[in-house]
């Protein structure tokens, strides 16, 4: 019941924010395989990408990086809505019996917020 509701949240969101389609940022760092190289458009026009579909569904890793290293590239709405989506989903999976991995999450939410802050 998580995973499907996580599935659904996380893809669901990117579909319905028109603001976070914009041209892909020149700042980000395609690394061979990270999945960041068939640029997410999740209905955007074309030769623009969804950053919350680049978060989303990319490497975490890639995604932690680019938004620690150049948290201006991104509009300040979109790391709102990471750390504010992410947040619950942590602290809700942190509480489960289940491997979750809590440490990329954690560096996600306070990347995407101090983004935000500043």
């Amino acid at each position: 019941a998580l995973s499907a509701f996580t599935s659904i949240l996380l893809f669901t969101i990117p579909l319905l924010t028109s603001w976070s389609c914009k041209a892909p940022m020149a700042t980000l760092q395609v690394e061979e395989g990270s999945g960041f190289d068939f640029n997410h458009r999740f209905d955007c026009p074309p030769a623009q990408v969804n950053e919350l579909g680049i978060i989303f569904f990319g490497s975490r890793v890639a995604a932690i990086k680019s938004i620690l290293a150049h948290p201006e590239a991104y509009d300040p709405r979109t790391l709102l809505t990471v750390g504010f989506v992410f947040f619950p989903l942590m602290t809700l999976t942190f509480g489960v019996s289940l491997p979750t991995g809590i440490f990329m999450s954690t560096v996600l939410v306070g990347g995407a917020l101090g983004g935000y802050a500043g």
